[in-house]
């Protein structure tokens, strides 16, 4: 039996398949925007820091619900339609769900899914260093200690 990931919509239950190449590329670039948007502190005194707050957390969601769209293989189950059906008290499981689909999808370690989401995103992210010596990609930390030493590094 396969895996499912639930999802609360309007007070109901849907669950997600784990995803398939095709909903993967569909749903890559919204994945990377939601789960990297940024924890910003606010300040409540500043109008333009709650501002920025606020417009951050309502692209994430935008973005969550376009993944969870794709996910559901719904046609009828639009970014449109979960809007207006979706819960205020059910925004927060958004995150959630989609860490569960993403799990199920095998596309994270089992036990530690937050953990290796975060490594991941951190991963994609970071564009590879190069040195300015040699002009070729660092990978220093990398070599495994012998053959550091071998290197002279």
């Amino acid at each position: 039996m396969s895996k499912t990931a639930p999802v609360i919509i309007g007070g109901e239950e849907y669950l997600m398949k784990p995803l398939v190449f095709a909903q993967m590329r569909k749903a890559w670039p919204l994945l990377r925007s939601h789960m990297n948007a940024p924890s910003l502190s606010v300040d409540p005194n500043d109008p333009e820091s709650v501002s920025a707050a606020m417009d951050a957390e309502i692209k994430a969601m935008e973005d969550g619900i376009k993944i969870i769209s794709i996910a559901l293989r719904d046609p009828d189950k639009t970014p449109e339609w979960i809007e207006e059906n979706l819960l205020a008290a059910e925004m927060q499981s958004i995150k959630t769900s989609i860490m569960e689909l993403l799990d199920i999808s095998g596309l994270l370690a089992s036990g530690n899914a937050q953990a290796e989401l975060e490594k991941l995103m951190t991963e994609l992210t970071q564009a590879p260093t190069t040195s300015t010596e040699t002009s070729t990609q660092s990978s220093d930390t990398s070599l495994p200690p012998d053959a550091k030493a071998e290197a002279g590094t």
